[in-house]
């Protein structure tokens, strides 16, 4: 019963620390860097969508607060961010995760199957 108390803890505070950086950002105390946030919030949404996708249920709401909150951190660095949108290897991790997920989607479409 406690690890699954304590689990849950962990998860609630780790959601919360997105929306501690919105104050800073606002005061132009930080800058937000904009391919990480990017990143962040293609992969998180991937992540989200496969586990709707499965069915999943308590596990959606932290997933959902998650992808919120890279999502709200990289629409400000659109205007207020550092760095490009995408380096080459940022882009190269995206084209991975985009890869994977197709195979995952339709593994027909591959040419080796494992």
């Amino acid at each position: 019963m406690f690890p699954h108390v304590a689990w849950t803890f962990v998860r609630y505070i780790e959601c919360l620390r997105f929306y501690a950086l919105h104050p800073r950002h606002l005061a132009g105390r930080t800058r937000p860097e904009r391919a990480s946030w990017l990143i962040w919030s293609v992969l998180g949404s991937i992540f989200l969508l496969c586990l709707l996708e499965e069915g999943g249920e308590a596990p959606v709401l932290f997933a959902c607060i998650r992808v919120g909150g890279a999502v709200s951190i990289f629409a400000p660095s659109i205007f207020c961010g550092l760095g490009c949108y995408l380096s080459r290897r940022d882009a190269m991790v995206l084209g991975v995760a985009l890869t994977v997920v197709k195979a995952y989607r339709m593994p027909e479409t591959e040419t080796l199957t494992i």
